[in-house]
């Protein structure tokens, strides 16, 4: 049973992911013109409903036509899917199976699947489990299966307490033994985890759980997250391609907010009248001028092992440059990130449009509703779907809470983090809680310099957050990013 159980997480687990991964690169790679066609004429529509979601309204004109643009893109949406799968069925036909997955791991290695389940008892009083299936290469008959019975402890009082002990900076052995202690035995001579979370360890690092001797599990684990553990097969099976052309889209210190005559020469095309607007910036966005030195240095590190680097700063780093990109090796997006967990507008329920990030021009959108062009500055992650990254290897959301979101059962977090998957990403380094300028900038030019010199993105990423750990000794500086992927 046990078996079965691992089976099935693989053939489930972040399905609508696959799925949606899987028609967008049958359509964009086939010979049907028409498909490919539709295929962005859908993406059009979306970019459209993004656009009415930045006004919204009450009125009965403005909901008809997000009714009718809805309408559209599920009818696009639902004539892709079928087409998608006449053009061509899954290849062999066979599901991916644990034995699969066993047969590439090392001595060194170990596959975890995060499960969250719920459970009812006899008296029908619902309650939270998680559980944890773990796969090694001496796995004999079955994967070693880890209950934590307590699930909602570990989504309420123990996830309180973490985030408390990250944000005031205090010393925390307790996350260690709630949320890895049980599993820690069957793995403890295992420095090479592949992981698969679920429900509440989306919103933790490991790497920062301490334990009563005082090492954290970044010290002694090298840890790779992935959407599902069958996708270690992907990397495993992965031929690292040298190219002379690596090219990298850098983007960061935007400047939030644009004087009225600097809006007319960026070309408004909205036909308002520019001086009931104010000069004065009063969104309260703080500039982050870490974030130029940021993007300057890794311009610096990749220019100097032959990439070819495009940067966009200040008033060139806009969400429209963002919108344009098409398919760099390397994107890295230094700006603020946010994530509303709640809306008032009922338009925002959802998750993919209460995430984002800000770019050139924000604030004056925030502020008085205008835009320096037919972007608002503010790039939703339902917009960030819709990107062209695919074959991208690497995204880096340098940017506070880039990989929050709202978690959705067996399907991972809906924000920023779904939308670059969506998009194409093959890896994601994104934030869980609000960052440290600095410390962000001291822990990207470390991985960059790690990366370039020849370390894999994860290990480079590892040796990163241990370095500035050396000079930060608290979580929260070095602590504050994950990477999904490999």
């Amino acid at each position: 049973m046990l078996g079965s159980m691992y089976n099935v997480q693989l053939a489930t687990k972040a399905i609508l992911l696959s799925s949606s991964n899987k028609i967008r690169k049958r359509i964009l790679s086939g010979n049907d013109t028409a498909m490919v066609h539709a295929y962005y004429h859908w993406q059009h529509k979306r970019d459209q409903l993004a656009q009415l979601y930045t006004t919204p309204s009450t009125t009965k004109e403005y909901l008809a036509q997000v009714d009718s643009v809805k309408s559209t893109i599920n009818r696009i949406e639902k004539e892709l899917n079928i087409a998608a799968e006449d053009v061509e069925k899954d290849k062999g036909g066979k599901l991916v199976q644990w034995r699969d997955l066993q047969s590439v791991l090392k001595s060194n290695e170990a596959a975890i699947e995060i499960i969250r389940l719920k459970y009812y008892d006899r008296y029908e009083r619902d309650s939270i489990v998680y559980a944890a299936l773990i796969l090694t290469a001496e796995t004999k008959t079955a994967p070693q299966l880890v209950v934590l019975p307590n699930g909602k402890l570990l989504e309420g009082r123990a996830l309180r307490f973490y985030k408390n002990a990250v944000s005031v900076q205090l010393q925390d052995t307790t996350s260690w033994k709630t949320y890895w202690q049980p599993i820690e035995p069957i793995i403890k001579n295992k420095t090479r985890l592949y992981l698969s979370l679920d429900g509440v360890y989306n919103s933790i690092n490991l790497n920062t759980l301490r334990n009563p001797d005082g090492k954290f599990i970044v010290d002694e684990k090298n840890i790779t997250l992935l959407a599902n553990t069958k996708d270690l097969l992907a990397i495993k099976g992965r031929k690292k391609i040298l190219s002379s052309s690596s090219s990298a889209s850098l983007v960061g210190f935007p400047t939030y907010f644009l004087g009225k005559e600097k809006i007319k020469t960026m070309g408004n095309k909205r036909d308002v009248d520019m001086s009931e607007f104010s000069d004065i910036d009063r969104s309260g966005i703080a500039e982050l001028p870490g974030t130029r030195e940021e993007i300057e240095k890794v311009n610096s590190i990749l220019k100097l092992n032959r990439w070819q680097v495009k940067t966009l700063t200040s008033e060139a780093a806009t969400e429209t440059s963002v919108k344009e990109l098409w398919h760099p090796q390397l994107v890295h997006i230094a700006t603020h990130g946010y994530f509303t967990s709640e809306s008032n507008n009922s338009s925002e329920t959802d998750p993919m449009l209460r995430a984002g990030l800000l770019f050139t021009g924000a604030a004056n959108f925030l502020q008085d509703k205008v835009s320096a062009s037919n972007d608002n500055g503010i790039l939703t992650a339902y917009e960030a779907a819709n990107l062209n990254l695919d074959n991208t290897d690497l995204v880096v959301l340098s940017a506070c809470e880039t990989g929050k979101g709202e978690v959705q059962n067996g399907e991972g977090v809906y924000g920023l983090q779904r939308a670059f998957q969506t998009a194409g990403a093959q890896a994601i380094i994104m934030s869980l809680w609000k960052v440290d300028d600095t410390a962000t900038q001291e822990l990207m030019t470390a991985f960059y310099q790690n990366w370039m010199s020849g370390s894999t993105k994860a290990e480079a990423f590892r040796q990163a957050q241990l370095q500035l750990k050396t000079k930060y000794a608290h979580p929260y500086y070095w602590g504050a990013f994950v990477m999904m992927g490999n």
